[in-house]
């Protein structure tokens, strides 16, 4: 239901326009580029609330409904493109579309220092939601995962704790 195959993956990326299409003034060719995966509707009432994640409209999302970044070239609808600032890092910028999404989720809660929390998982999500946590001090910030590099890198994101729990090492 939320792939269509066969399909291109790649859903955060940054790259260069390489070409904009007719009527297209947010962009020029050669900008550094982000943008947004999903493809909400724009109409719906969850749309109009800005609730675009929860868009009531047919799923569609680049690299899951339409080809993604592992493609030659992609194309994505003029509105969802973001341009970046000269000269910045397309690596780096690759990952701000999941880091806006852990953050956003953090807003949801009573961020303050002392706090104790937990992150399950240690993949990038995981993994950003550590070095996000890490900076508002909190007294525990633990992170469990199954993978001991992921484990250890969460620790020099600011993890107090981690917790391998690997079903072969019960």
């Amino acid at each position: 239901r939320y792939v269509r195959y066969p399909i291109i993956p790649g859903h955060e990326w940054a790259g260069l326009v390489e070409a904009v299409g007719p009527g297209v003034e947010n962009v020029v060719e050669g900008d550094a580029v982000v943008a947004e995966g999903f493809r909400a509707c724009g109409d719906c009432a969850r749309c109009r609330e800005g609730r675009t994640n929860l868009c009531a409209s047919d799923y569609a999302e680049t690299g899951f409904t339409h080809a993604g970044a592992f493609a030659d070239f992609l194309c994505v609808p003029a509105h969802l493109v973001h341009r970046l600032p000269p000269g910045t890092d397309l690596a780096a910028a690759a990952v701000l579309e999941p880091a806006a999404c852990v953050a956003q989720g953090l807003l949801e809660i009573d961020l303050r220092p002392g706090l104790t929390a937990a992150v399950v998982g240690s993949g990038t999500l995981g993994l950003l939601a550590v070095a996000q946590l890490s900076r508002i001090s909190p007294a525990r910030l633990a992170l469990v995962g199954t993978r001991a590099p992921r484990l250890a890198l969460g620790e020099a994101m600011g993890a107090t704790e981690t917790w391998n729990v690997r079903q072969d090492e019960y």
